[in-house]
């Protein structure tokens, strides 16, 4: 059990590791003691520190929906680390920090929408054959991260996803989820535009400032 004196400190070590901003490429032990105590906590200012690395994105008029971009600093990945795995401990972020090469991971959600659906509307009577949508539709898509310049991807993939309790099959597809992964090293501080291009040419593009993330 936490002593009485030991609990303020741990929230004072918390407050502080919330307040502090700046991208980091390397995380240092103390930095990585701050993550784990922000995602350890679990509760509402957890969420809200999380929230800062990812933007929600309106339905379009038409065609597929680039629905979330996220940007996962080396930071950010600890946090979630402790957030999820209650056997996590300030010394395993300590180490992973120290030991593990960590990248800067950009996650970008598509959703299919009633313009760009897993398969194509039924007529009563059929009278065309109903189109079924590729599960690796997502090829047609691009992800580019932009700073002074285009900084290249180590890693890139994409997964479909599917209704909840389902993993094959087309009529279940929902859209399809991209990981790109950069070297910190070629990531500095500041703005930070990710583009995504579809089908047709439509682009979305979102900036996240690295300055005020970690």
């Amino acid at each position: 059990m936490k002593s009485r004196r030991t609990l303020p400190v741990l929230l004072l070590v918390a407050a502080a590791a919330l307040t502090a901003s700046g991208y980091e490429r390397e995380l240092s032990r103390g930095a990585a003691r701050d993550a784990y105590f922000i995602g350890n906590r679990r509760d509402s200012s957890t969420e809200k520190f999380l929230a800062q690395y990812l933007k929600r994105l309106p339905l379009p008029k038409s065609g597929p929906h680039v629905a979330e971009v996220e940007v996962r600093t080396p930071f950010h990945q600890l946090v979630r680390r402790a957030q999820q795995d209650i056997n996590y401990s300030a010394q395993r972020a300590q180490q992973d920090a120290q030991n593990a090469k960590l990248r800067l991971i950009v996650r970008v959600l598509i959703q299919l929408t009633p313009t760009y659906p897993a398969h194509s509307p039924t007529t009563l009577p059929p009278v065309d054959p109903i189109y079924l949508r590729d599960n690796y539709f997502f090829s047609e898509f691009r992800v580019k991260a932009y700073q002074s310049e285009e900084i290249k991807p180590l890693d890139a993939r994409g997964t479909p996803t599917y209704l909840p309790g389902q993993t094959v099959g087309f009529s279940s597809l929902t859209g399809a989820e991209l990981i790109y992964e950069y070297d910190t090293q070629k990531v500095g501080s500041g703005p930070l535009r990710i583009d995504v291009t579809g089908p047709g040419g439509t682009r979305t593009s979102v900036t996240f400032d690295l300055n005020a993330l970690r």
